[in-house]
């Protein structure tokens, strides 16, 4: 399923007392379907709280940008826990559907529900990981069970046939490369970093605009320069970067320039650092 949602960024919020009434999920699903669309429908107020909250970040510049350096600001924390809220009530509506399908080896429902089980776990973390107006980072070794089984429900997704394919193949909506690279960006445990990252590299594939062996080069740069400055399975917050975009991209030499603020050791400041990635 594709969460891009390609209107104007600086969009106006739904006023406070309507937040409510969009945030609505029926008691259980009757179906896989039924709860697809509740989560695309789910992902899409995500992602319009994220853009508005964060215009530039989300520009559509052709190129992606992380930028975790801005927070949300104080009078719209609420409405970060709300859509965390709403995620967890679709968790637990689709729970009974998702335990009878996961059930069923082999089947179309087990590949349906390991691909919405991944989704939600990746739009989850995601919305988790937003700084609010603070500016402290989330502590990241609270979501390693999300973590993990989003590695696992890729690993299943990847040797299915229906993606299991000899050559590089493209699909027009986000399966694990989007959730592979949270896991690279966000998880602080080096093991688990290096095996999304070697799922990320290997099959090849295309995602939407997503490439997975960019992506899996982008986050092995960036956990190169992390590893710098820590020894250790588990990355403390504060050597975390806090910023990655790709500057610029050129698919016929299969070039990329991208960019990356790392904390500079013993200070707050964020130090600039770019390369070029082959991949």
């Amino acid at each position: 399923m594709a969460f891009l949602d390609p209107r104007y960024p600086k969009r106006l919020l739904p006023p406070k007392e309507q937040c409510q009434k969009i945030a609505l999920i029926p008691r259980e699903f009757s179906s896989l379907n039924e709860a697809r669309d509740s989560l695309i429908n789910t992902m899409q107020r995500v992602m319009q709280f994220t853009s508005a909250m964060f215009p530039e970040t989300f520009s559509f510049s052709g190129f992606l940008r992380l930028d975790f350096m801005m927070s949300i600001p104080l009078e719209h924390v609420d409405r970060k826990y709300m859509h965390l809220a709403e995620l967890q009530a679709w968790r637990s509506s689709i729970s009974p559907v998702i335990k009878k399908s996961l059930t069923s080896e082999g089947s179309n429902d087990r590949f349906c529900a390991a691909s919405l089980e991944l989704m939600y776990l990746a739009g989850y973390v995601t919305t988790y990981m937003m700084r609010t107006y603070d500016g402290k980072s989330p502590d990241t070794k609270i979501l390693m069970p999300e973590f993990e089984q989003m590695l696992a429900l890729s690993e299943e997704l990847l040797k299915h046939p229906n993606m299991s394919q000899p050559n590089a193949t493209y699909m027009f909506e986000m399966h694990t490369i989007c959730p592979l690279y949270a896991i690279s960006w966000y998880c602080p445990q080096r093991s688990l970093r290096r095996k999304a990252i070697a799922l990320l590299q290997s099959p090849a594939r295309r995602e939407a605009l997503w490439d997975s062996v960019m992506v899996g080069k982008l986050a092995e740069w960036i956990m190169s320069l992390e590893d710098e400055n820590y020894e250790g399975e588990y990355a403390p917050e504060h050597v975390r970067c806090t910023r990655g975009d790709i500057i610029g991209y050129n698919m016929i030499t299969r070039e990329a320039e991208v960019r990356c603020f790392v904390p500079a050791p013993g200070t707050v400041i964020a130090v600039d650092r770019t390369t070029i990635l082959k991949f």
